[in-house]
């Protein structure tokens, strides 16, 4: 008997042309464009999927106040696909949500993990060139993936 996350899996990875499996601990990890990976997992009820990545390290200083006072100006949106967190044993922005697998079943996963990448691939390009968050039409936190 097939999970609802090894049916996401699955999905998934036809969308993608790409083979995906869950490693010995569960989860899957998926390197984007040899920058980025987004690591997709289920919860222990086997209900939700932790969809989640680090994305970038940020030293101490002025400049990681600044990055963080933004994701928390994200955070408070309404609408939004992900939650920024700092993750302080590896000092990185880290970007995460927790989705039914039950809606993702029924609908097309590839277009939440397109919406994911998106937005942590626009946050990781804007700090590595010195911004604290990307421009207002560069975020995606905004679009929601028929979340309610």
């Amino acid at each position: 008997m097939h999970s609802k996350f090894d049916e996401m899996l699955q999905k998934l990875s036809n969308s993608l042309n790409l083979p995906l499996y869950q490693n010995k601990k569960g989860s899957c990890a998926i390197l984007v464009d040899k920058k980025l990976i987004i690591q997709l997992e289920p919860d222990e009820s086997l209900e939700r999927l932790l969809i989640g990545c680090f994305v970038t390290e940020l030293l101490a200083g002025k400049f990681r106040e600044n990055v963080l006072l933004e994701a928390l100006k994200e955070n408070d949106k309404f609408d939004k696909v992900a939650i920024f967190a700092f993750n302080e044993k590896n000092s990185s922005l880290s970007l995460y949500n927790y989705l039914s697998l039950e809606n993702l079943s029924s609908q097309e996963p590839l277009n939440y993990f397109k919406e994911f990448m998106k937005t942590a691939l626009a946050w990781k390009e804007a700090i590595s060139l010195g911004k604290s968050s990307p421009n207002p039409s560069e975020s995606l936190l905004e679009k929601p993936f028929g979340l309610k």
